[in-house]
């Protein structure tokens, strides 16, 4: 699963932990004794970067496989991603351990990445180009 992430996995990646970052120390200023939603923030965030890194090996060996393998392949992957979620925030609501809401904000940062991910793939492929020449 770890073997084969590229350049675009890699990029997303680091943008979910810069939008980790920046979120945790948002939080923690604003919310200072309120441990679950911090640890729900963080709980959502290592979510993100796990789930970006099933779909780049799903994905992966989908590609590898014939139209109809493939998509049930992607459809068998996007349900363990969707069940492994509920089954963390319920686990997470029934200790009381996180917050819920915190959780999807930072399981939001999958998105953002996804968004962003273009631009910062720009940045750095411009940035390598002009240390190259």
């Amino acid at each position: 699963m770890f073997r084969n992430i590229n350049e675009t996995v890699k990029g997303m990646i680091a943008i979910i932990m810069a939008y980790g970052i920046i979120g945790m120390i948002i939080i923690l200023l604003l919310a200072k004794e309120e441990h679950t939603y911090w640890l729900g923030f963080l709980i959502g965030i290592i979510m993100s970067v796990f789930y970006i890194m099933h779909m780049n090996a799903s994905l992966d060996k989908a590609l590898d496989m014939d139209e109809k393998s493939a998509l049930n392949k992607i459809r068998k992957s996007y349900a363990i991603r969707i069940m492994a979620s509920l089954a963390i925030m319920i686990i997470c609501i029934y200790i009381d351990l996180a917050n819920p809401i915190f959780m999807l904000v930072g399981l939001t940062s999958m998105k953002v990445a996804a968004y962003l991910q273009p631009f910062t793939d720009k940045l750095i492929r411009r940035n390598s180009m002009e240390k190259g020449r």
